[in-house]
């Protein structure tokens, strides 16, 4: 089904290209594009940016800071998202799916989880990256805590604030 994919996909950019836009594909958790093999295999077949998501790549089993080197000249966002593989792997072994994942606090606060924040941000550096840096932070999807996300938010400016001197 790639060739179909791929096609479709490619037609989507081309349209928004024709409309002044640059779009970025977003592989995911719970959709067809979630590991890194297939985020290679929908740019080899088309000339999409992509959006490395830190978080997404690790708990599907890549490394971001490999990754970001071979994409270099593909990456039209970062979202930095921190992933704790222990509960990702917890979930998983009790059938669950993404929104239990989620619940289980399988995205963390920045630097709490799996990701090597150090060799993404060296990555980005060494590659010439200027784009977005998008600071992403699930909440559980049940319930709101508006106090506990906050909280998280600013965890993750004084962490980043730290990590990017």
């Amino acid at each position: 089904a790639w060739p179909g994919f791929a096609d479709r996909v490619q037609r989507a950019v081309d349209r928004c290209r024709g409309r002044g836009l640059e779009p970025v594909f977003h592989y995911h958790l719970g959709t067809d594009v979630e590991t890194e093999a297939e985020a290679d295999r929908l740019l080899e077949l088309t000339d999409v940016a992509v959006c490395l998501d830190t978080g997404h790549l690790t708990l599907a089993g890549g490394d971001p800071a490999t990754a970001l080197r071979k994409w270099a000249g593909r990456i039209g966002q970062v979202h930095l998202k921190d992933a704790d593989l222990a509960a990702h792997r917890r979930v998983r072994e009790a059938g669950g799916g993404l929104t239990e994942v989620v619940a289980a606090g399988g995205f963390c606060a920045l630097g709490t989880g799996d990701v090597d924040f150090a060799g993404v941000l060296r990555g980005l550096d060494e590659i010439g990256y200027t784009g977005w840096l998008v600071i992403e932070q699930d909440a559980p999807a049940q319930g709101q805590d508006l106090d506990r996300i906050r909280a998280d938010q600013r965890g993750n400016r004084r962490w980043l604030e730290e990590a990017l001197p």
